[in-house]
Formats: C-alpha cells, structure tokens, sequence
C-alpha cells in the first residue's frame, strides 16, 4: 500500500513481527505465533499512538484472536461489511481506538 510506513520487531536479526500504517489507520499487525502473548501487540499499539488519534483498523471478523486483542486494547467496532475490499464473503469489522490516556 503506498504511503504505509512499515515497524518492525527484531529478535536476534530475524523479524518476529511488524505493524503497518497508513496515517493513522493500521493496515496489518502480524506477530509471530511463537511470540504472540509477550507484549510485542501493546507494544506496537503504544507506536500508533503516539502518532496521534483516533487510530482505526479493519479487521477480519473471522480473525477471534484479533478482533479480541482489539477490543482488550479499547476499540470498539464502528461498523461491519459482510464482504472484504474484494467482494469476496469475509465480514470486516471497523474499529476505532477508544483509549484516553488521561
């Protein structure tokens, strides 16, 4: 996607995993199943935020691991598509960061 700005998480020179964003949308968050559970998800969370608010993220319905860890962090689902971007049959979840750090 053009104009994604790419983060990575290194352990010893091999990447266990990345978040891309484009301007404050997240476009993937993948963290390596050996290290899912160990902070690297609020890690990268944290980065987004930093970069300002409100940050959204599409998210697979099907995906219960993601859309869970999302709604742990404080989004909330704005709407819902049955089909993706593509057309094909997978519903999509719109999410919006609710977190107030005050």
């Amino acid at each position: 996607v053009p104009n994604t700005r790419l983060d990575l998480a290194l352990h010893e020179g091999l990447v266990i995993g990345f978040m891309g964003m484009t301007d404050l949308h997240i476009a993937s968050l993948f963290i390596d199943p050996d290290w899912t559970g160990q902070g690297l998800g609020r890690q990268f969370l944290a980065c987004a935020r930093r970069k300002g608010r409100p940050i959204t993220v599409d998210v697979n319905e099907q995906n219960a691991g993601a859309v869970a860890f999302y709604r742990r962090v404080g989004f909330v689902q704005t709407d819902r598509s049955a089909r993706d971007a593509d057309g094909r049959p997978y519903p999509i979840l719109y999410l919006i960061d609710t977190y107030d750090p005050r």
